[in-house]
């Protein structure tokens, strides 16, 4: 009667670079060989994000000595993209890819205010700080807005009503230069 010895093999299982050894191994022939290390993990950059996708080639019964080399999938990363007003209130947030350029929302309007000694605070949206620019991590842009001090005149010619000289009506708000008496 034959007895015969069944032939083992050394399977081995490297990273990406071919050259990276995670697991090695002998097998009998005819046998599928199982990966036994952890799941193998390929760092990513700001841009890209990798994960395990299996091995090249297909494993398959052993038949020889064999190396099988993991594959990553690439995907690009997204980020969350804030905008804000002054005051911290969100007016938009959304998440967008790497590389993309977010829209910002329309102009936000910010209230004039009257401070305690009357002088009234007049607000113009100028833009984002930062600058708006491609998608490269988490952003928060926040709202920026020019202040205008604006003075109330008033006017004193004893006369019953608003009086007005050189166009300025007392009692209304002005910018101090753009009124000539």
């Amino acid at each position: 009667a034959y007895t015969g010895t069944l032939r083992s093999y050394t399977i081995r299982f490297l990273d990406e670079d071919g050259t990276t050894v995670l697991d090695e191994q002998s097998v009998n022939y005819g046998e599928t060989p199982t990966f036994s290390g952890t799941t193998p993990v390929k760092s990513g950059d700001s841009e890209h994000s990798y994960t395990f996708g299996g091995w090249t080639p297909a494993i398959e019964p052993v038949s020889g000595d064999k190396d099988y080399t993991a594959v990553y999938t690439e995907g690009t990363n997204s980020y969350t993209v804030t905008f804000k007003d002054y005051d911290g209130t969100e007016l938009k947030s959304e998440v967008l890819a790497y590389g993309s350029v977010p829209t910002a929302p329309d102009a936000p309007e910010r209230d004039d205010e009257v401070d305690e000694s009357g002088v009234k605070h007049v607000y113009t949206f100028t833009g984002w700080d930062p600058q708006v620019d491609k998608v490269t991590g988490d952003a928060v842009y926040t709202a920026v807005y020019s202040e205008k001090l604006m003075y109330r005149i008033f006017i004193d010619d004893y006369t019953k009503g608003k009086a007005t000289v050189n166009g300025v009506v007392s009692g209304d708000y002005y910018n101090i230069g753009d009124v000539s008496f």
